[in-house]
């Protein structure tokens, strides 16, 4: 069995709700990214659902009576990039959705959970996220602005991941991910005992790749690094992709995904 970063299938790499945080009467925009490696851009259809529950996460996999689904929106995603699939679908957040709730809801939020499934006519996955929704007044959270990875090789800088356009098969190279930490948020927390706390987001990434390879760790944390080797056989296209997702700890998400050409073992580079 592949190592859970290495995407083979059709794949969710990420379910963004664009804010995370939002108050009722508001609308936010849920988008869905697939990644269907050597589908060779073939449609990937896609339906956002609704679980009644809001803190529910069983809605689709295990719905009855008590906690039914509903359908938001359904058709076929955008293909933005080869393998790479986006399905946007505004919601609209009522305007009495906070109405009747109990007091800790009002103070923490309110959750609604989304789902999305995604079918390419040979595999069907599913991808869950949850919004929070707050009282208007008051500050919301945001997502993070991530923009990139700077990529080393031998312990020289290649450039970034824009300007880097070919790797070479089964060489290691480090990743740093590239973001502004001012961007992230301080917020505050009431704790049980009525004190109020405050806090700094802790930025957080996910990386996996496609159609294989080798990490040295799936998470990091703030400026960490992490080492990447590109595979050494497969990839008969010379095609190979990294996904990154970076979360704030509190809910927000950014998606990027970068595709390489890859090249023989040992490739030199030019700065």
């Amino acid at each position: 069995m592949p190592e859970p970063y290495v995407v083979r299938d059709l794949r969710v790499i990420a379910l963004v709700v664009d804010p995370p945080e939002a108050a009722p009467g508001t609308t936010v925009r849920v988008t869905a990214w697939f990644y269907d490696p050597d589908g060779g851009g073939r449609p990937v259809v896609a339906t956002l659902y609704r679980c009644a529950k809001g803190g529910s996460a069983d809605c689709l996999i295990s719905p009855d009576a008590d906690n039914p689904t509903e359908i938001l929106s359904s058709g076929t995603a955008q293909n933005v990039a080869t393998d790479l699939h986006r399905f946007d679908v505004d919601v609209a957040i009522e305007a009495d959705a906070l109405s009747g709730v109990g007091f800790l809801e009002q103070i923490y939020g309110l959750q609604r959970t989304f789902v999305v499934r995604g079918d390419n006519g040979e595999r069907t996955i599913d991808g869950l996220k949850r919004l929070v929704i707050t009282p208007p007044f008051g500050p919301k959270n945001k997502n993070p602005a991530f923009t990139g990875f700077m990529i080393e090789q031998g312990g020289r800088d290649l450039g970034d991941d824009r300007a880097v356009t070919r790797l070479a098969r089964n060489d290691p190279y480090v990743l740093r991910p590239l973001f502004d930490p001012a961007t992230l948020q301080t917020y505050a927390v009431v704790d049980f005992n009525g004190e109020l706390l405050t806090f700094v987001e802790e930025a957080s990434f996910t990386w996996s790749c496609s159609p294989d390879c080798t990490i040295d760790q799936r998470t990091t944390f703030d400026q960490d690094i992490v080492t990447i080797h590109p595979p050494l056989l497969g990839a008969e296209n010379d095609r190979f992709a990294i996904h990154v997702v970076m979360r704030d700890g509190r809910g927000g998400e950014a998606v990027l995904v970068r595709d390489f050409e890859l090249g023989p073992e040992t490739l030199n580079f030019t700065p």
